[in-house]
């Protein structure tokens, strides 16, 4: 019975959407961090395109252009914190 519990729960946590999944984030990481507004910010910024898809459908093309988005504005930081 278990395994259909966690089945059910990892299928319900794909349809979260982007933004959803973010808001979580930044409740539970974020929150604690001095400059975790910002980096929430800069994050939804980087995503835009993306956000209300499901979290499911963020692929690693998608990652990597926000990445490359970022270094070639030079902002190397933010490139280097959207990759982690």
């Amino acid at each position: 019975m278990r395994a259909a519990e966690l089945e059910m729960e990892r299928a319900s946590a794909n349809q979260n959407s982007v933004s959803d999944v973010l808001d979580r984030y930044e409740q539970l990481k974020l929150s604690h961090l001095k400059t975790g507004a910002e980096r929430g910010r800069e994050l939804r910024k980087a995503l835009t395109s993306s956000l209300h898809q499901p979290i499911s459908m963020l692929s690693r093309s998608v990652l990597q252009d926000a990445i490359d988005a970022k270094v070639e504005a030079g902002r190397l930081v933010y490139a280097n914190r959207i990759r982690a």
